[in-house]
């Protein structure tokens, strides 16, 4: 037992030693100096609510997202915003629509056999099947970070 104990911590020592090297462009050095890199951690431009589809209708994608529990707005503060400023900046603002749910992503629904409360599944669902119905000709996207994940599938299984 101590052999291998000792053996695991040589060699975790060595492999935190080993150097790595990175190819980065010229494009990718300046923009992480100036902080404007692609990264998914940057300041974002969407804000913790996103109503897109309900005020807006119809676009070329839907983004459908379910925040995390005790996350502000209807997407939350992280990793909603970020994504949908990804999907916006490939596809272009005025092809995605964002729609985060309305619902209270409380800590005690995480203790719920689906890991949610099955009336927010339920709510999510006729938010798709709305998406789906007004819009045949959009791409949907559905997603949803941590309770709001588990909704996303308690939402397409019922």
């Amino acid at each position: 037992m101590k052999a291998s104990l000792l053996l695991s911590t040589a060699l975790i020592g060595l492999g935190s030693a080993i150097p790595m090297t990175f190819d980065l462009s010229e494009d990718m050095i300046t923009k992480l100096k100036t902080g404007k890199s692609s990264g998914m951690l940057e300041i974002t431009a969407t804000g913790t609510t996103a109503n897109e589809f309900l005020e807006g209708g119809c676009r070329d994608v839907i983004f459908l997202y379910a925040r995390g529990s005790t996350q502000d707005g209807n997407i939350g503060g992280s990793p909603g915003p970020q994504t949908i400023d990804q999907l916006k900046a490939k596809l272009g603002t005025s092809t995605v629509a964002a729609q985060g749910l309305e619902y209270p992503a409380s800590l005690l629904d995480n203790l719920r056999s689906e890991g949610c409360d099955p009336d927010d599944a339920a709510n999510f669902r006729d938010l798709i099947t709305k998406a789906a119905t007004e819009c045949p000709s959009s791409k949907l996207v559905v997603a949803g970070y941590s309770q709001g994940a588990a909704l996303v599938h308690a939402a397409a299984s019922c």
